[in-house]
């Protein structure tokens, strides 16, 4: 965790039916797990340095929605030339987009397709903001929300799952492309362009 407002112990805060969520929107967040633990940010300047030291591996690195990624790294003064300078990069956002144009490119929806599996949706982490800590960023529109507005624990719980489902995305939307034959176009077009 980098730059979240609310740091220190978890306590419960998420009133389902008061924020309009509900138990399948969120399925895999136990609160109880998290109750009474102290979470902290980590020290930006080191997590850019090891995020630094990761680029530097001569490995492809998979993401999905690459250009947010690099956006956000960018803005964190990590240099985002060391993963383009050998399109070393896979993006399983724009895999998906070369197989199937008309469908849904957001990972919460390549899951439900792929696996059949619900993943918590990304708006439905931004609403677990409550009206509290609304209040003390003086924030009242959902739309003046963001990632780092939310508790620790929770955006914990969401990052895991995009990692873990892109990574279970990733070798079938390959194997997809390749038996497909469109893993040349993939590669030799769609990822230089981006």
């Amino acid at each position: 965790p980098v730059g979240h407002y609310f740091e220190g112990e978890y306590t419960s805060h998420i009133d389902m039916e008061k924020m309009k969520l509900r138990k399948e929107d969120f399925p895999h967040f136990d609160e109880s797990e998290w109750i009474g633990k102290h979470y902290r940010n980590l020290d930006s300047e080191k997590v850019s340095e090891l995020i630094h030291k990761i680029f530097l591996l001569n490995l492809c690195k998979v993401a999905h929605n690459q250009s947010f990624d690099m956006h956000m790294l960018q803005n964190e003064n990590i240099p985002v030339n060391l993963i383009y300078r050998d399109y070393n990069f896979d993006d399983s956002m724009i895999m998906g987009h070369t197989l199937q144009e008309e469908e849904e490119k957001k990972l919460e929806k390549m899951v439900e397709r792929g696996f059949g599996i619900k993943k918590t949706d990304y708006d439905d982490t931004i609403a677990t903001i409550s009206k509290e800590e609304r209040d003390a960023l003086g924030r009242t529109k959902k739309d003046d929300l963001n990632f780092s507005f939310v508790q620790i624990p929770i955006a914990a719980q969401y990052s895991g799952e995009d990692v873990y489902f892109m990574k279970c995305l990733y070798p079938e939307l390959k194997e997809a492309l390749i038996n497909d034959e469109q893993w040349d176009y993939y590669r030799n077009m769609r990822i230089p362009f981006l």
